[in-house]
């Protein structure tokens, strides 16, 4: 959020400081994927992928997903054609923002690849950029029951060569195959810690955690085939210490944070048309610019919680009942 708010005003680029690493997009983009990792191979517990399972793996995963992402793709239509963004600067050369601002908003095919989100033919800049993250999700998601029963099956040292393998391959993956492909090694290492973190001893977990921030920050001045790879097991060394520190798991467990957190989801698919929106607004009223966050951080995060209690929570409710009721169908049937 804070790196598209800066772009989109025009801020000049964060540099290559130490810190900088810290809240590079691209890295925070690759722990998120390490984070679902962690979480989906929690629920999943590396069950056999049978049809029935992971059907309902699958219902879950859409209803989790898709109907949050619908409600971003209304609000990002309703600032694009209400708001004329074009006569913005700012916007305009911002390459992201202009890029939505071209877009032909009235193309059917477009939108249809959207309702997908995962077919090939999706132009993730076309309404809501951010959105390119979780077309990978879903993509990974259909087979990622195969990779988390794979990683519960195989050894502690096992899992985490293949790991290793699937890093160094991953550039190739991504050219060859698909770019969710390349995603693998950052979902399977997330699963690896979900496995075994039990079994991990980690005594002096605030340094491990600092160990791992700092390799995650290092990852933007290393070569580029090597930033996945730092990002990925940085975040994995703070996840783990987390799991083994009281005082961390305390820290996080505060409210505000797990509220944050639930909301966060939100957050992420809506920032995009509300930074748009207010930068616009404060540009066409001759506003500092800063005025961009006072306005549009709490605006985001306001949207995202009434949207979180609206759409987000009631629709994962749906979801897991219509799992029930799939895995009660299958019992009754013997499967």
């Amino acid at each position: 959020m804070l790196a598209h708010f800066r772009s989109a005003s025009g801020a000049s680029p964060t540099g290559d400081s130490f810190l900088a690493g810290l809240w590079d997009a691209r890295s925070a983009v690759a722990l998120f994927f390490v984070l679902s990792g962690l979480v989906l191979h929690l629920s999943w517990a590396g069950e056999w992928p049978t049809p029935s399972a992971t059907g309902r793996f699958y219902i879950r995963r859409w209803f989790r997903i898709y109907p949050l992402y619908y409600a971003a793709l209304i609000v990002a239509l309703a600032v694009t054609q209400m708001l004329p963004l074009g006569e913005c600067p700012l916007l305009r050369s911002d390459a992201a923002n202009a890029h939505v601002i071209a877009a032909d908003h009235g193309d059917v095919w477009q939108w249809l690849h959207h309702l997908l989100l995962i077919s090939t033919g999706l132009d993730t800049a076309f309404i809501v950029p951010p959105i390119w993250t979780l077309a990978e999700e879903m993509r990974v998601s259909l087979i990622f029951p195969w990779l988390s029963w794979s990683v519960a099956r195989a050894s502690k040292t096992t899992a985490l060569a293949v790991i290793g393998l699937l890093f160094a391959v991953a550039p190739w993956l991504s050219a060859v195959i698909l770019p969710a492909a390349g995603l693998l090694p950052l979902f399977a290492i997330g699963a690896w810690i979900a496995q075994h973190h039990r079994i991990v001893n980690l005594s002096r977990s605030w340094a491990i955690a600092l160990a791992g921030l700092a390799l995650y920050a290092a990852a933007i001045h290393l070569h580029w085939r090597l930033h996945q790879p730092a990002v990925g097991i940085g975040a994995a060394l703070v996840m783990l210490a987390v799991l083994h520190g009281p005082g961390l798991r305390k820290a996080l467990g505060h409210p505000l944070l797990v509220l944050g957190g639930r909301c966060s989801y939100g957050i992420y698919v809506l920032h995009f048309p509300i930074a748009m929106a207010v930068v616009w607004w404060v540009w066409s009223h001759a506003w500092p610019m800063w005025t961009l966050y006072v306005i549009g951080i709490p605006l985001s995060m306001a949207l995202a919680l009434a949207l979180h209690f609206a759409v987000d929570l009631p629709m994962i409710r749906v979801g897991r009942k219509l799992a029930m009721h799939r895995s009660a169908d299958d019992a009754k049937d013997g499967h």
